[in-house]
Order: structure tokens, then sequence, then C-alpha cells
């Protein structure tokens, strides 16, 4: 799902006549490094849109086909399950996820881009304190499930780089 998800941006992007330059696997995932310049701001949301869109269209189909065609397979509804929650994550407004992107891109024409990059910080900020509240709620309360204090670190010290 994510390499699909990394697949949607790189056509988009290609369609959209940007340069690939490389493709990196990291341990959170994979991520396509695209030249970054020339578009305009439409193009670029469309790009930064595109992957989360794929995992959307992916989720839909696998519905469609566990729903007719193969009488609830528990392997389908993961993939169902795990492709909304990738499109839902990375439409978060946490740069550098594609949600962060978006809304650097819609603020900067509103507002320039280094006020948009002071305000996206602060949001990101936001986020990750409340990912980690989140997450000790859900520590506390129900599992031993930490998924939400690790994203929420990871996304603050994203902030101080």
């Amino acid at each position: 799902s994510m390499f699909l998800h990394e697949l949607g941006h790189i056509t988009a992007a290609v369609y959209m006549g940007k340069k690939i330059y490389s493709f990196r696997i990291l341990p959170v995932g994979f991520n396509a490094v695209v030249q970054d310049t020339g578009l305009s701001a439409l193009k670029n949301t469309i790009i930064y849109i595109s992957g989360p869109t794929v995992n959307i269209v992916f989720s839909i189909v696998g519905f469609t086909i566990n729903s007719y065609y193969l009488h609830q397979s528990n392997d389908m509804l993961f993939f169902v399950s795990a492709n909304v929650c990738l499109a839902v994550f990375n439409m978060l407004p946490v740069i550098p996820l594609d949600g962060g992107m978006i809304f650097r891109e819609v603020l900067s024409g509103y507002i320039g881009f280094f006020s948009a990059e002071r305000y996206v910080k602060r949001v990101r900020k936001g986020i990750s304190v409340l990912l980690i509240l989140l997450g000790v709620f859900q520590l506390v309360s129900s599992t031993w499930n930490v998924s939400f204090i690790l994203i929420g670190v990871y996304i603050f010290f994203i902030c101080l780089a």
C-alpha cells in the first residue's frame, strides 16, 4: 500500500512534467524525491494529493471485491483498512506528510511562504502533542499500544529540525 501510494505521487509528477531524482526506502515507508520547482500551486497540490487518492481508490476497489466476490476475506479487509488508514494519516496537516505539504501550499498563496512555514510548524507541534496525549490515554485506558505516542514523538522531533 505504501509503495502504491508513492507510485501515485510519481505518476502524477511525471504527468506534470516533473523530474524524479530518486526513490528511497525509509524506516517509516517509501519516499520519492521529486523536482520541487517550476509548477503552480494547483499542480503541486495535485501531486501531493495523488498518493492518498490512490490509497482511497484501492480501498474502494478492495472493499467492492470483498463484498461481491470473496465472501468477506480477512486479508482483503486488512488491505482495505490499511489503505484507508494510510490515506487519512497522510492527510494530517504535518510536513513531511501530504496533508502538511498541501496545507503549506494553500497557506503560501494567502500569507506567503515564510509565514505559512511558521504557521505549519505551530500546527505540527500541536498535532504532535495531541497524538502523544491520545497515545497516553490509549495506553492507560485499554491497550498497551504505543503507536500514537511514537508517531507524536517522531512528529515533534521533526519540528525541531
